[in-house]
């Protein structure tokens, strides 16, 4: 243990909880006039999806009464949406399947932002909540209805209950009907059976069918044989099929036969297609990754662990890796119950393998250290060998979201589960490339969400990689003259224009995970020579790396990390075009160096990769050494093991809590003109999130600064008061100090809402005499948007204060969305320092206030 280890804090007090401040923006919306016109023609083709339903439904014997799924695209907030939802329920039957934000609106001459100026807002992007109500023929009538008595008078008075639909049509800028287009086209599915079917040795063709989900049990059914008969009826088959109720999930797995799929192909509005009981129809089984099979020997000296415990606490679901491999012995604890093995060849354990080698030793080229427990491996890839190397990928006879589930459930619910229960953080290194993120939450982000808080693991999760030319905008060769800096400044702008086509791939939009994107930097030695070349320097992004935001708006990706680098070459038939070099990994740097399948296995097979699944393996690497280092200073001051309960919550303040944008931001602030804090705090981190972790400065304190932890549980509307004495005197020089506060929880979900978080915990700096009050990096409304709240404070400003004054921080709990009876659990890592040249001994004259005032040590937790 180091000399100053970190502090745990004594039981915090019970106080009363802040409010959280913020409100709606302002918005101008069309006169009446014009949203008649503009409404009128979307209208219109409802009312004739109307009348041809009532034909069909006075032709059919039983004359079912049809359901339609109704998308309503507006700018009201979601507390008025959700009062109009209640009315029109008391009045008709509908039921809200989700609501999501949408940021893909500019404003225009009809909706728009004012400033506190009541000017127009031209910067800001709207947010249009999209609505998904499920309701029936007569519910549909009665809107159109509505409409028609709106759009003769303005001013026409609705009935009780209905009232709220006027602010509806004054706000609405979209509504229509969940389509073909939505459900198959924009899905990708279209294009990839057409991919598929081009292969002429193509029999068949699977798709997941992702049902509406219905909270009755029996309309469930009904769904779900309707659509199974369609499926026999052009003589398919189902494959699997699940649901999960606690994150809404409702899917079928799919067979198609190849004349079915073609005739689908050719006619879009034909079999299930139309099914309004269908959301999606995406492709089944998504690539990972591809790599070849070069390797080397490394030669470098690894240490050997004194002992290495048969608990696992890192779980890792991914492709098999090599178990007798020499840099891995010892370090595997495989678990295949689906016998993948059977699949998988030793030149074939590819990713694996490469995932199991940075966590168990970090990366090989950096002072490489071991874990002191075995990984346990899940493996939910299978190989596809081609002729340079191998694809792994998630078979396409599964469901990925059940599959997840029953592998996390084993770890806790098996007969196995006695050795598995200490495990408290699972790698998760892949991305569905169909699935990016760009407003609705996938099922199997939602799914970790509800495990993260079910069972209190962390999950460490890669933002995705988009591994697309690069369009300079000059010239290659005049790129390949610059100096860093200035590449620098074009690889952003680069990434930037392309934003909204480089978005979080799921399940990295996960708001109770931890996300990792990468740091364009590795520990290789790299000479640049011939015509590839480096695109840009160590210090930002890798142009490869998935970009945020997450959920309403929330830090995404939590952090950056090394990933590796590649070098780019000139397209010569678009002299302004990088190609990425050839595949990793090699044999020669620039890269992340890991193990690699050793054949025959007395080699020590390494090779170089780039990618953010390095970025997301090395952080679970530092996960366990954060463990060790958590669960020792347990048994020291409190004679027991880290609770369970807590660990993943305080493993993942631990990793975030020594990030920071750095001098990297002027890079940012350059390249995009940012010139205030205004203009970049709130934008600058879906490149980098929380920015580079200093994990060694999180390991221990310093004479100058102390690091004290907290972590407990709030019911709704309650808070905790965390009083942190400050015995020095500021008030008769300026004396620089510096405060940084990292709070994580996890919220129970409610899936099928805007909101999403049940629960909101934050914490408010109790700083009457201002002592800290100055701000570096992210706004403090965006770290407040997820479940990681991680600030900077600083200041040297003189101040009265006396010996027996406290720096108060507060952790508050309000319920988001009503229903929560849970009590949510949360961590925090505080640290205060001032300026080494001070030569105050913060960190024993604190600790000996802490332990004199609290004299009932942590140990009262218990």
């Amino acid at each position: 243990m180091p000399d100053r280890p970190l502090v745990l804090f004594g039981k915090p007090e019970d106080a009363d909880k802040n409010k959280l401040h913020g409100g709606n923006k302002k918005t101008h919306y069309p006169s009446h006039s014009r949203q008649i016109n503009r409404l009128s023609p979307q209208f219109q083709i409802l009312q004739s999806v109307l009348d041809r339903s009532t034909l069909t439904m006075q032709d059919t014997p039983d004359g079912i009464d049809p359901e339609y799924t109704l998308v309503l695209e507006t700018d009201v907030s979601p507390d008025d949406f959700q009062k109009v939802i209640r009315s029109l329920q008391q009045s008709f039957n509908i039921e809200v399947l989700f609501e999501i934000d949408d940021e893909s609106f500019l404003p225009d001459d009809d909706f728009y932002y004012y400033t506190n100026q009541e000017l127009r807002d031209g910067e800001k992007l709207l947010t249009f909540k999209c609505f998904c109500i499920l309701t029936n023929y007569r519910a549909l009538q009665e809107i159109l209805s509505l409409w028609r008595n709106y759009k003769n008078n303005e001013n026409f008075k609705f009935q009780r209950g209905q009232a709220s639909l006027k602010q509806i049509f004054k706000s609405l800028r979209s509504i229509h009907l969940w389509g073909v287009e939505e459900r198959f086209i924009e899905t990708g599915t279209r294009k990839a059976w057409e991919e598929d079917l081009s292969n002429p040795d193509i029999e068949n063709v699977k798709c997941e069918i992702e049902l509406s989900y219905r909270r009755s049990s029996e309309k469930r059914i009904q769904s779900e044989k309707k659509v199974e008969d369609e499926i026999k009826n052009v003589n398919g088959r189902i494959v699997t099929k699940t649901c999960i109720e606690e994150i809404g999930y409702h899917a079928i797995l799919a067979e198609i036969p190849r004349l079915a799929a073609q005739e689908m192909l050719k006619n879009k509005n034909i079999s299930f297609l139309v099914f309004n009981e269908i959301l999606f129809i995406n492709p089944s089984g998504q690539t990972i990754v591809t790599t070849t099979a070069e390797t080397f020997d490394f030669e470098g000296d690894l240490p050997v662990p004194d002992k290495i415990s048969d608990e696992p606490v890192i779980a890792l679901f991914d492709g098999l890796p090599q178990e007798n491999h020499p840099i891995l012995k010892d370090f595997l604890l495989i678990d295949d119950p689906d016998e993948y093995t059977t699949y998988y060849q030793i030149k074939d354990r590819q990713h694996g393998t490469a995932m199991a080698s940075l966590i168990a030793w970090g990366e090989l080229n950096n002072n490489p250290s071991a874990i002191s427990r075995k990984i346990y491996a899940r493996p939910i890839l299978k190989p596809f060998p081609f002729i340079n190397g191998t694809n792994e990928y998630v078979p396409d006879n599964v469901l990925l979201v059940d599959k997840i589930h029953m592998a996390v459930t084993r770890l806790y619910k098996s007969q196995e589960a006695q050795i598995l229960s200490k495990i408290r953080v699972i790698n998760l290194s892949i991305g569905i490339h169909n699935r990016p993120y760009y407003s609705l939450i996938s099922p199997l982000a939602r799914l970790l969400d509800w495990l993260s808080f079910k069972y209190k693991v962390l999950f460490i999760v890669s933002a995705g990689n988009y591994n697309d030319d690069i369009d300079l905008g000059v010239p290659f060769n005049d790129f390949a003259k610059l100096n860093e800096t200035e590449k620098d400044k074009i690889i952003i702008n680069a990434i930037n224009n392309r934003a909204k086509y480089q978005k979080l791939l799921s399940p990295a939009e996960s708001i109770n995970s931890l996300t990792v994107g990468a740091l364009f930097s590795d520990s290789s030695q790299y000479s640049q020579a011939g015509s590839a070349i480096m695109p840009c320097s160590s210090v930002i992004p890798g142009p490869y790396s998935a970009l945020g935001r997450g959920i309403n708006r929330s830090i995404k990706p939590d952090l950056i990390l090394e990933g590796g680098r590649n070098t780019v070459y000139e397209d010569f038939s678009n002299k302004n075009i990088a190609h990425w070099g050839r595949v990793n990994p090699r044999t020669i740097p620039p890269g992340i160096l890991h193990a690699k399948p050793a054949i025959p296995t007395e080699g020590k097979s390494v090779g170089y990769t780039f990618g953010t699944s390095n970025s997301t393996a090395l952080l679970s690497h530092r996960a366990m050494m954060f463990y060790d280092i958590l669960d020792e200073i347990f048994v020291k001051e409190t004679e027991k093991e880290i609770p369970s309960e807590y660990a993943s919550l305080l493993i993942k303040a631990m990793l975030v809590h020594g990030s920071a944008w750095g001098n990297e931001i002027d890079i940012f602030k350059q390249a995009l003109g940012m010139s205030s804090r205004k203009d970049y705090s709130d934008k600058v981190h879906k490149f980098i999130g929380y920015g580079i972790p200093d994990f060694e400065r999180v390991e221990e304190c310093a004479k100058n600064r102390i690091t004290i932890i907290g972590y407990g549980e709030l019911e709704k509307e309650k808070a905790h008061l965390y009083a942190i004495p400050l015995p020095f005197d500021f008030s008769s020089r300026r004396a620089l100090r510096k405060l940084t506060i990292t709070m994580t929880y996890y919220t129970p979900i409610i899936p099928n809402t805007k909101k999403y978080k049940q629960a909101q915990i934050w914490f408010s700096l109790e700083d009457e005499k201002e002592l800290i009050k100055k701000r570096y990096d992210a706004s403090d409304k965006a770290v407040i948007r997820g479940t990681v709240q991680h600030e900077r404070f600083y200041d040297d400003e003189t101040k009265a204060w006396t010996s027996e004054d406290t720096l108060n921080v507060k952790v508050n709990c309000r319920e988001n969305i009503p229903g929560l009876s849970d009590r949510v659990p949360y961590s925090i890592f505080i640290t205060f320092e001032v300026a080494p040249e001070l030569n105050f001994d913060v960190y024993t004259d604190v600790l000996d206030r802490i332990k004199s005032r609290d004299k009932v040590d942590a140990k009262i937790r218990g």
